[in-house]
């Protein structure tokens, strides 16, 4: 849901008039927020494409161990 209650950049007095509290009230619920780790933090969104960057990819393997799976895992590439 975009809009000031969700941009961390925003100052405080636009999610306050977004919610129709004063501003004051709204830093205190927001502090208050943050001191019950309820609101976790604020994060920045990239733009990957104007920083070169590919795509993100996560990757889980799971193997049983054994000579031949270590071996293979384990061979440098040329």
């Amino acid at each position: 849901m975009p809009g000031p209650l969700y941009d961390g950049s925003t100052p405080n007095v636009d999610p306050a008039e977004a919610v129709r509290l004063s501003p004051s009230t709204c830093l205190r619920r927001t502090k208050a927020l943050e001191e019950d780790g309820l609101l976790a933090g604020y994060r920045a969104d990239l733009d990957r494409e104007r920083l070169s960057l590919g795509p993100t990819m996560f990757l889980s393997l799971k193997a049983e161990h054994s000579g031949t799976t270590s071996q293979v895992v384990e061979k440098p590439r040329p």
